[in-house]
């Protein structure tokens, strides 16, 4: 077994336990929130129906971006404006999802 290996086989039990106790955090947090004063649920289903929705759009944008950049790399002169104007809203995509 390599040592690359055994970081990964150490790494993922590690991130996926941070995953699950955050998790749970947060639904215990909203819970008790919940509890305290109802109108918490009505700002946090809007809210999490947003995540998701924005999680979709964007990984879809990411995808067409990424797919487009070749193009963009290639044609240096005629696209240059296209690229000035696409290559922030890309790299936004990118920090999101990283």
């Amino acid at each position: 077994m390599s040592v690359d290996q055994s970081v990964v086989d150490l790494d993922i039990p590690f991130r996926l336990g941070g995953f699950a106790s955050t998790t749970i955090q947060l639904i215990g947090i909203v819970c008790v929130m919940a509890k305290v004063t109802w109108q918490v649920i009505l700002l946090v289903i809007p809210m999490a129906v947003a995540c998701l929705w924005m999680q979709v759009t964007l990984s879809s944008a990411l995808t067409y971006y990424l797919q487009l950049l070749p193009y963009f790399l290639s044609t240096k002169q005629r696209n240059a404006k296209l690229f000035i104007y696409a290559s922030p809203v890309a790299i936004t995509i990118i920090t999101l999802f990283l």
